[in-house]
């Protein structure tokens, strides 16, 4: 076999609720992309570029809108987190895949002592 990817996709579901519009932790996933997808409410997500040096890039950060239904795709080293529910009180069913065993071999996560306000 050559070219292509021989990882098994893991799909879960990550049910989350609404908080303060606030990056105060982050992910990355140096060799291997995420799909995220709202399956009944919009959530908000937040994103940040790859950097060289496993640190957060608070200046970069960007927080959005993913609609329901609407499938988004991280590349590799896109920093993120799990999202918000974009209402309060609403608690949104999203799927995420990823290789599996991501969590164990591939990820570097990151508190931030100044969480970044977007909201």
């Amino acid at each position: 076999m050559s070219g292509g990817c021989s990882a098994k996709a893991a799909f879960g579901i990550c049910q989350v609720g609404w908080r303060d519009l606030n990056i105060d932790v982050s992910e990355i996933h140096v060799g291997t992309g995420e799909v995220i997808m709202p399956i009944d409410g919009d959530i908000y997500c937040h994103v940040a570029p790859p950097t060289d040096d496993a640190q957060f890039p608070a200046d970069r950060a960007e927080m959005f809108r993913v609609p329901q239904g609407t499938m988004l795709v991280l590349k590799p080293g896109i920093w993120h987190h799990a999202p918000f529910s974009t209402q309060p009180g609403k608690r949104v069913n999203t799927l995420i895949v990823l290789p599996e065993y991501t969590y164990r071999d591939d990820c570097q996560v990151r508190e931030l002592e100044n969480p970044v306000e977007v909201g």
